[in-house]
């Protein structure tokens, strides 16, 4: 019950959001807002002194069990400099400045704090669950998705990330990654629907494959994803692939609150622990991952709807233009 209670303050905390970006050290301030064609990630950095850096960055919230762990380790690691050459930064989403100021100056973190309260930099990461984190390169790239990672293994690349000598590129390899098995997940990943039956997830395949759209009640993005869900399940079911919105981290009374009942022509299910999110590494919310009937994946992002019925065309070998997802999609999670 814990648990439960911890994350329900977090995503509590978490809907109070609006768009506004500082930062801070012991005492906070405002950080410079992103300007001209600079990326917010770039402004941050710049804005906070730590160009040509190697960083960690944790998204993570006031009244966060876990996001507190992990902000009291990094404090700890940057008052014992046990990772030499690592700087650290927090992303923060509360809105209330006072709340962020009593909080933060009695932490004394040392090191910047962020407000990031629509998650306009934490979206430009890929972390808008959390606590999570990120590992940026000295080029501002990121080289690092994830949970906390472990002492030892920080240093280890944090050694291997000040010796490079030249920017490896947006599509340079992330550590600590791993390909999913996906058609191993679909069997492994047993989850109840809002009846409380389970079922593993490859069960609810279709003849072509199947769609997982990955969400949580509390992120508006989400459910503008999961309005739209009916009409892009019809327009899925005619060419062979079955829907199923796949909630993670809530508890089963939001889950049947926000839901009430299947959403026409797709199945609901949910996990509200942490499990499913950790094995099918969702970085944020709404997910979209289209596997074939092998169960190997097809698309996964952001439901841009016509990214996904591009990528459907392509393996089910149809001319282009020949799947259409009528519905807006968003690319923000």
């Amino acid at each position: 019950m814990k648990g439960v209670a911890v994350r329900l303050l977090c995503l509590i905390l978490l809907s109070f959001a609006v768009v506004l970006i500082a930062g801070c050290g012991a005492k906070p301030k405002p950080a410079a807002q992103s300007k001209g064609n600079s990326s917010p990630v770039a402004a941050m950095l710049k804005a906070n002194k730590l160009e040509g850096r190697v960083v960690l960055v944790e998204f993570g919230t006031i009244g966060c069990e876990l996001s507190g762990k992990g902000l009291d380790t990094m404090a700890f690691w940057q008052r014992q400099n046990s990772i030499p050459g690592l700087a650290f930064l927090r992303l923060e989403p509360t809105r209330d400045k006072n709340v962020f100021d009593s909080y933060y100056a009695g932490k004394s973190p040392g090191f910047p704090v962020v407000r990031d309260t629509m998650m306009t930099i934490a979206n430009a990461l890929a972390i808008t669950i959390y606590p999570r984190f990120a590992l940026l390169d000295k080029f501002g790239r990121v080289r690092y998705r994830g949970s906390q990672p472990a002492e030892n293994d920080l240093a280890d690349w944090t050694r291997q990330l000040e010796n490079e000598k030249t920017d490896p590129g947006p599509n340079a390899a992330l550590f600590g990654s791993a390909t999913l098995d996906a058609p191993a997940l679909l069997s492994g990943t047993r989850l109840p629907d809002l009846s409380g039956k389970v079922k593993p997830l490859g069960e609810y395949r279709g003849p072509k494959g199947q769609l997982l759209m990955f969400v949580d009640t509390k992120c508006p993005f989400s459910a503008s994803a999961s309005k739209e869900m009916p009409g892009v399940a019809a327009a899925l079911t005619g060419h062979g692939i079955s829907t199923v919105l796949v909630n993670i981290g809530d508890p089963e009374e939001d889950v049947k609150r926000s839901y009430g009942a299947n959403l026409p022509g797709m199945q609901v299910v949910y996990d509200n622990s942490r499990q499913t999110q950790q094995n099918w590494n969702v970085q944020f919310v709404p997910l979209a991952v289209l596997l074939d009937n092998a169960g190997q994946v097809i698309y996964r992002g952001s439901p841009t709807w016509a990214s996904v019925a591009a990528s459907l065309a392509k393996r089910l070998s149809l001319p282009p233009g020949s799947v259409r997802l009528d519905a807006q999609g968003t690319s923000q999670g």
